[in-house]
């Protein structure tokens, strides 16, 4: 027994011997101390902190007062960024790259391309910067180049409530913006062909006290411009507070000194724009009643010194003020619905008394309806928009003639947006 006993004690401990040697074999390796110069976290690639985004936006429009040339291609008014009917045209081509700012890497940049008729609507133009056609300023150092850039500027997030935008970006202004895919309807409404600017360069600083509560600070080179064309700067301020979640309220003021669309030649030839102090109260409300439906708000009152249009012979008098003020109403529903994704609803009245933002020799008033039935597939965005503009004088054109005009136009858009 004892011989068979000593054997049996030999092997276990053989055994053990084996699995202690086994597991210590699986163990992983212990972590070297820290300061033992152990290798750090590969950085990201700049390709895993950009991001880069675009859209095709392709439209085509009947304008109910029929084509206004003998090509058969008419000009669609109010509607600067969709201006042609009966043919097939390219609104708006955008290539966009964006590093945003974060704790661990303060700085980014946008850098924003963009091509079409949206982007040749927003170029200098006069009196606001709409597609009215007349210069703006004679400041040469403006030109089409820049308008191959829809925003392009560098970011530094100082603290992480504390940023600040440097160079060109879109304004912080209005309810709407250029990207058709970001509105509810597919046409842009009067405030923000008429009354609103669309970009500006300079200065753009941000603070957020928490997440119902921002505000913005804007010093820029003036309305639409890239160079500045006066000895002071545009200012804006805004607002934004959410009272509850469902209920975002955004007011902004902008005031600077403008030009007034029109120019005086001095000695040597030298052109000059005749400038006037500007104004704009914007004033935006949203309400998501429900995971469906939602309701919005938009009111503007601007107004532009020297900037009256006394009659088409006398043109803008200087000394007198003009003055601009708008409403617009939208309702959208994205509920269950046959075939559609969404129905959006706007109603606007744009009152313009002296003539200086729809260039009307004695002024107008203006108003719209639309409806949008929204189809969304994928990442294409299918829109088919009825829209009726009225006036209180002749203001839109008619066929045949570019010198006879109507009180009121008509307009069936099919768009769509390639989103990627």
């Amino acid at each position: 027994m004892l011989k068979y006993g000593s054997k049996l004690i030999l092997a276990i401990m053989v055994l053990i011997g084996l699995s202690n040697y086994a597991f210590a074999e699986d163990a992983p390796a212990p972590a070297p101390a820290a300061g033992s110069g152990a290798p750090s976290a590969p950085a990201p690639k700049w390709y895993d902190v950009v991001t880069v985004s675009g859209m095709a936006d392709v439209y085509i429009a009947n304008n109910g007062n029929g084509s206004t040339n003998g090509t058969g291609v008419g000009t669609n008014t109010t509607t600067g960024f969709t201006p042609d009917s009966s043919e097939f045209a390219l609104s708006l081509f955008e290539l966009n790259l964006e590093k945003k700012p974060s704790k661990d890497s303060p700085t980014g940049f946008y850098i924003g391309l963009w091509g079409g008729q949206t982007a040749q609507a927003t170029l200098p133009t006069a009196p606001l910067g709409n597609a009215s056609g007349a210069a703006i300023n004679s400041n040469s150092k403006e030109s089409a180049f820049q308008g191959i850039f829809r925003q392009i500027y560098g970011s530094i997030l100082l603290t992480p409530e504390f940023q600040i935008d440097l160079g060109k970006f879109a304004t912080p202004i209005g309810i709407e913006v250029a990207e058709s895919n970001a509105n509810w309807n597919y046409s842009r409404g009067l405030l923000y062909n008429f009354g609103e600017p669309v970009v500006h360069t300079g200065l753009r600083a941000t603070y957020t006290f928490n997440d119902s509560l921002s505000a913005m600070f804007c010093a820029v080179n003036g309305w639409n411009n890239d160079y500045n064309t006066t000895t002071g700067k545009g200012l804006h301020g805004q607002i934004a507070y959410a009272p509850i979640k469902a209920l975002p309220l955004v007011a902004n003021y902008y005031v600077g000194t403008e030009s007034n669309g029109t120019t005086v030649t001095g000695a040597g030839g030298v052109v000059t724009p005749v400038m006037g102090s500007r104004t704009l109260l914007d004033l935006n409300a949203t309400f998501n009643v429900t995971d469906t439906f939602a309701i919005a708000a938009s009111y503007d009152n601007g107004n532009q010194s020297n900037g009256a249009l006394a009659n088409a012979t006398t043109g803008i008098v200087a000394g007198t003020t003009a003055n601009w003020n708008g409403f617009a109403v939208y309702a959208k529903y994205s509920g269950s619905l046959p075939f559609l994704t969404a129905i959006a609803l706007r109603y606007e009245s744009y009152s313009d008394p002296q003539g200086f933002t729809t260039q009307l020799a004695g002024g107008q008033t203006l108003t719209e309806g639309t409806i949008t039935l929204e189809k969304k597939v994928d990442a294409a965005l299918l829109r088919l928009e009825g829209r009726q503009d009225s006036s209180n004088q002749k203001f839109f054109n008619v066929a045949g003639n570019p010198n006879t005009t109507s009180q009121t136009q008509t307009l069936v858009l099919f768009s769509g947006v390639f989103a990627f």
